[in-house]
């Protein structure tokens, strides 16, 4: 409750769009990747919809669902391009809705999309070619050939 407005504080003096990871998401390079892509989504979100996206993700639990189901697909992706379990990063995934706030009806939205984005995942290996982009970044890194 009290890092959060610091960080918007921060993030309004800097004039920019700011992400910081916590430790939990520093737990390994694979969660380090995956929150990155995750946050990443919220990033693109807030450039394109500005303050009025921002006002609307607190107020209403339809646009934070909707809002953050996508983030949760790509950081499914990432985990599981890096080893994780597709069914083991989607329980993580839906277990971290519970606390958003969402009511039943936005619950059952991201839900909805998290296993959209599930199915596209098995079927693919990628989701909106986030796994794409990230094996050619690492590769630009030398992490990977």
């Amino acid at each position: 409750p009290y890092v959060g407005p610091a960080l918007a504080a921060l993030a309004l003096a800097n004039g920019r769009t700011s992400v910081c990871l916590s430790p939990a998401a520093l737990a390994s390079g694979g969660q380090a990747l995956a929150t990155w892509w995750h946050e990443e989504g919220h990033v693109g979100s807030i450039a394109r919809g500005g303050l009025l996206y921002c006002g609307a993700y607190l107020l209403a639990p339809e646009v934070r669902a909707g809002g953050e189901a996508p983030c949760y697909g790509a950081g499914i992706a990432v985990r599981v391009a890096c080893g994780a379990s597709l069914d083991s990063a989607v329980r993580d995934a839906l277990d971290s809705l519970e606390g958003y706030g969402l009511d039943a009806a936005a619950k059952a939205l991201a839900s909805g999309i998290i296993a959209s984005a599930a199915h596209t995942i098995r079927a693919t290996g990628d989701y909106g070619g986030v796994v794409a982009e990230l094996r050619a970044e690492l590769a630009i890194e030398g992490v990977i050939a």
